[in-house]
């Protein structure tokens, strides 16, 4: 009987890792900055790498017809490890010039941002009271942030950094002292305004504050172990 359970355990605890290593969270938003296009950051709190090859992007309207493919500089998709966070600019046709240019651009406005993968989304910019959609390659969405509450009437017409009380070129980032950002839809819950010096927020050349790339704390293996035992001891008692 015992033997039973620990073989019951460990099926369990492979099913939680492998479901956690799919935990992919919008962690901040910078819907006006001066400095660059629109951008957003992804981050991987699972337990395993998420290959985001086909995976697609839309504004709060979360139309997977109108949505379009996340792109790295070499369009052949990102990979994001544990605990990495990888960022996506918004890419400016009336600028113009290659992908490589524009993420050029976007690396020296942050002070280069050594070690961060930047990708580009043709797509629509984030604007007052909008957010970001994620769909994964089969077209589910699997990650949202917004950045207003939509039962306010009239809305509070806000960027992303007015949002959490910052300025209109700031970004709203994810406080990781707040538990895991959710995944529900709307999310809006556990953003805020970014500091310089806390939680790696540095400025831009724009003087808008955000923290592109920053790596947040990935689930340690014992936390996932007690995940594990609680869905064990759940399944049992059922």
């Amino acid at each position: 009987m015992k033997l039973k359970a620990l073989v019951l355990a460990f099926g369990t605890l492979l099913l939680v890792t492998t479901l956690a290593s799919a935990q992919l969270v919008v962690t901040e938003i910078n819907s006006n900055s001066d400095a660059t296009d629109d951008w957003f950051e992804l981050t991987n709190i699972g337990a395993g790498s998420i290959d985001m090859t086909g995976w697609q992007f839309d504004d709060y309207e979360e139309n997977i017809a109108t949505a379009v493919p996340l792109l790295d500089g070499d369009l052949n998709g990102v990979i994001v490890a544990p605990g990495e966070s990888v960022v996506f600019v918004e890419y400016d046709a009336d600028i113009g010039g290659t992908f490589a240019d524009q993420i050029a651009t976007f690396r020296s406005a942050w002070g280069g941002l050594s070690g961060v993968q930047v990708g580009m989304h043709q797509g629509s910019g984030l604007g007052r009271d909008d957010g970001v959609s994620i769909f994964d390659d089969s077209d589910t969405l699997v990650a949202q942030e917004i950045y207003f509450d939509p039962t306010l009437d009239p809305p509070a017409d806000n960027h992303a950094g007015e949002w959490v009380g910052a300025t209109n070129i700031d970004s709203a980032i994810w406080d990781p002292t707040s538990g895991t950002p959710s995944t529900s839809t709307p999310a809006f819950n556990t953003f805020i305004a970014p500091t310089l010096g806390v939680f790696g927020v540095i400025s831009a050349s724009d003087g808008g504050l955000g923290s592109p790339g920053v790596v947040v704390p990935e689930p340690t293996a014992s936390a996932l172990a007690l995940i594990g035992i609680v869905a064990l001891l759940r399944r049992r008692r059922s």
